[in-house]
């Protein structure tokens, strides 16, 4: 299982849990995001490696506690302040 925090400056922060990668991908998809690869970088901890990267998103980015964390540039923005 895949558990998967959006923050966005429109929504705050949804929670959402997928089977796998390509769920989470599927599912952001869904949201009107637009997948377009996968995190593939060896140093990355284990629950980021193999997650989808969106075009319209920052991340994937570790969370804490197996979360998976994206934000929306915005949010990347004020947050990274």
């Amino acid at each position: 299982m895949k558990k998967i925090r959006l923050a966005t400056i429109a929504k705050g922060v949804q929670e959402f849990i997928a089977e796998d990668a390509l769920g989470a991908s599927l599912l952001l998809k869904t949201e009107g995001y637009t997948p377009t690869g996968f995190s593939m970088v060896p140093m990355h901890v284990a629950e980021i490696r193999g997650m989808p990267i969106f075009k319209e998103l920052c991340g994937p980015m570790y969370d804490g506690d197996g979360w998976v964390r994206y934000e929306d540039a915005e949010t990347n923005r004020v947050l990274s302040m």
